[in-house]
């Protein structure tokens, strides 16, 4: 699943990761030849990665692995410099704000899952808004294996996908999730063959490009912040952000789409 293999131009190239662009989907892809774990220089080449997408013509954006491994969590060989309090705060600082970009992006997500998301790998898949997977993929929180708590967003992300108590176990066994049973209690979204896991990825992507980005980012928005709210806070919350949305475009070409019985064309 090589770089070479995507279609589009490049928008941005890093030491770990890369975007592209092909019209309306945008692609950040993690890692080259090998199995991908997160280093050093990784959550700044993820930002500036995300920040290139979002500046960019594209509508959607699928995260995707070159190797048949999407993402092994953080190199261990950075265990001595983990260990050093003052490098260890900044990197977990750059990395949770590289995490947050993507769970926070404008744009439709889409991760296309394939081998181990492992720890922060698996934090990083499920920051997307839909996750598509092959039978084969293995999610797991991995941290407490070596011996650490978790990171990069499990406490936040994970038990809202799969609710707070499979959270907890997993957490605390780091135990492997795979295939039907990933799908069953929502750490994926659909599965799919592998032959067909970059198409698919891509086929829904461009499903959500050809919607609404104003509402879907209020959607995203409302349901990241509202949750934890108070009903009547909650309530405001909406009522704002939909004040937004109601002087977007894109309202009056749905309205307008609806009552003309014809199929909406958003963002043209």
């Amino acid at each position: 699943m090589a770089t070479a293999s995507l279609p589009g131009r490049e928008i941005f190239a890093g030491d770990t990761v890369s975007a592209r662009e092909d019209a309306e989907i945008a692609w950040i892809v993690l890692g080259g030849e090998r199995p991908f774990t997160i280093d050093e220089a990784f959550p700044r080449d993820f930002t500036a990665a995300t920040e290139s997408v979002e500046s960019s013509e594209a509508r959607a954006l699928v995260i995707t692995g070159t190797t048949k491994v999407f993402c092994a969590g953080a190199n261990l060989r950075l265990g001595p410099k983990l260990r050093e309090p003052e490098f260890a705060r900044n990197w977990l600082r750059t990395q949770h704000e590289a995490v947050a970009r993507l769970a926070e992006c404008r744009l439709p997500t889409v991760s296309a899952v394939q081998g181990a998301a492992a720890g922060a790998g698996c934090n990083l898949a499920i920051a997307s808004d839909y996750v598509v997977a092959v039978p084969t993929a293995r999610f797991s929180q991995a941290f407490i294996r070596i011996g650490l708590a978790t990171d990069m967003g499990s406490v936040y992300l994970l038990p809202r996908r799969v609710g707070y108590q499979v959270a907890r176990e997993m957490m605390l066994t780091g135990r492997e999730v795979a295939g039907e049973e990933a799908l069953r209690i929502g750490l994926a979204d659909e599965l799919c063959d592998d032959s067909a896991l970059r198409a698919r990825a891509r086929e829904v992507a461009a499903e959500r490009a050809g919607g609404p980005l104003a509402a879907y980012a209020a959607v995203k928005g409302g349901l990241a912040r509202g949750a934890a709210m108070p009903l009547r806070d909650s309530l405001d919350l909406e009522m704002r952000l939909q004040l937004e949305v109601m002087s977007d475009p894109d309202f009056e070409e749905g309205t307008s789409a609806f009552l003309e019985k014809r199929p909406p064309r958003y963002g043209h």
